[in-house]
């Protein structure tokens, strides 16, 4: 496909360009550190909780309560490093990010980034960038799309946005709709919180990459690209991707190369879809995770989340706090640590 007009790409008057100041673009050095980092090589396959989901492309989230992530995440500063679409623009937001990786091990995945970075520049509003997912918009946004890609990317980003428009369009939606009646400010819903993740776009302060987290030169790059630029993480978003396997001994040492202060956060869900079709969502301070990751003892998730004892079919929020003594102290009792 080819724009049929260049009036056509300019008569998307919801997404024209609107430039903000708030956040400074970096330097050149910074930002060839920001892009720098080696890339992991591409999965022989995609995993999946079970068999039937293997090989599936994530581009929504079907984390339903993301919003229960707010008051832990709220102003927290320095870099965002996680998975994921939508719950990344989120987090940002909320977290007031200043370097945000998107680390997804998924080529599809890291091209609708590229989709969003394109709409969130030209969006001046929520309800323009939501609006550019829209089944009523869908020709104009790709006419405009062709109409400003580089050749290289053209076809494929444009067949993606067309491929999964409609279940974007859906899942921003509904996204928008749970923190209106959760009364949490978005990036979809509060137009400064929308500014502050727009500048960090425009400002070329984020950066979409294929990253296996259980892979040598990924995460290690991004972890080494924080300490060259002096910026702390201070979420490291792993989704629900602990559920897929038991730890290795590579993904311990990736997640223990980051430099975590005091105020670093984990932040994971845990399924519970045959309770409620959603998940728990689970906040731990990253030293203590980077703690228990060094004991043998603690082969996944189940080694320190307990089970959920109530019989509310309601998601819950979960602020993992037990120390590594208590944590080995409890599989010790179960026979699960010598």
């Amino acid at each position: 496909m080819r724009p049929a007009t260049a009036a056509l790409a300019l008569s998307l008057a919801c997404l024209c360009a609107v430039e903000s100041s708030a956040l400074p673009p970096l330097s050149e050095a910074d930002r060839a550190v920001l892009h720098g980092s080696p890339e992991d090589p591409p999965p022989p396959k995609l995993d999946g909780v079970k068999l039937s989901v293997e090989n599936q492309h994530y581009v929504t989230s079907n984390e339903g309560a993301l919003d229960l992530f707010y008051p832990a995440v709220r102003d927290r500063g320095g870099a965002f490093v996680g998975v994921g679409t939508d719950q990344v623009y989120l987090l940002v937001g909320w977290q007031r990010a200043s370097l945000v990786w998107v680390t997804d091990y998924d080529d599809v995945v890291v091209g609708i980034h590229a989709l969003y970075a394109r709409l969130l520049r030209r969006a001046d509003s929520p309800a323009a960038f939501i609006d550019a997912w829209s089944d009523r918009q869908r020709r104009r946004t790709a006419a405009a799309l062709e109409a400003e890609l580089p050749a290289e990317e053209r076809d494929r980003l444009v067949a993606l946005f067309l491929s999964h428009q409609h279940r974007i369009w859906r899942r921003l939606q509904a996204l928008r709709d749970r923190m209106l009646v959760a009364k949490v400010p978005s990036f979809m819903t509060h137009r400064a919180t929308y500014a502050f993740v727009r500048d960090l776009v425009t400002a070329g302060r984020v950066r979409a990459l294929r990253v296996d987290v259980r892979a040598v030169k990924g995460l290690q790059g991004v972890a080494d690209a924080t300490r060259r630029l002096g910026v702390p993480v201070r979420v490291l978003y792993l989704s629900n991707v602990e559920s897929y396997w038991d730890y290795s001994d590579q993904f311990r040492a990736n997640v223990r190369a980051f430099d975590a202060d005091a105020r670093a956060l984990v932040v994971r869900t845990v399924g519970t879809w045959k309770r409620n079709r959603d998940y728990r969502y689970v906040t731990q301070p990253l030293r203590l995770y980077q703690a228990l990751l060094a004991e043998p003892c603690v082969i996944g998730y189940t080694s320190f989340i307990q089970s959920r004892k109530d019989t509310s079919r309601a998601p819950d929020a979960v602020a993992l706090r037990d120390t590594v003594a208590v944590v080995l102290q409890r599989l010790r009792r179960a026979g699960k640590c010598p």
